[in-house]
């Protein structure tokens, strides 16, 4: 279970990082300076926390914790790749058993 497990997070996290990259390149600059312009102040700053830069770090963050978990856990936090996991519970493919 753990590595379908594993092999489906690293798959939503490679969709996110595809989606921040393609967003970043057709909307560079427009975060948070241009959006000031013409949104409201709470607005504006969601939007710069979940800018494609943002994104991208996260992704990176949880690829490392995954990595760590599999080379130094040898697997064993199972309950932490879930929680991982959790916030892609909306995908299709998530399974009830993954669930923390």
């Amino acid at each position: 279970m753990t590595d379908d497990l594993i092999a489906w997070l690293r798959a939503r996290l490679d969709e996110e990082e595809h989606i921040a990259q393609a967003t970043q390149a057709e909307r560079d600059g427009w975060y948070g300076r241009e959006a000031a312009e013409y949104l409201p102040r709470a607005d504006v700053a969601h939007i710069t926390r979940h800018s494609p830069t943002q994104v991208l770090a996260e992704v990176e963050t949880k690829r490392a914790i995954v990595d760590y978990i599999m080379r130094e856990c040898d697997g064993k936090l199972s309950h932490v790749l879930r929680l991982l996991a959790l916030p892609y519970a909306w995908h299709n493919d998530y399974r009830p058993e993954w669930l923390p």
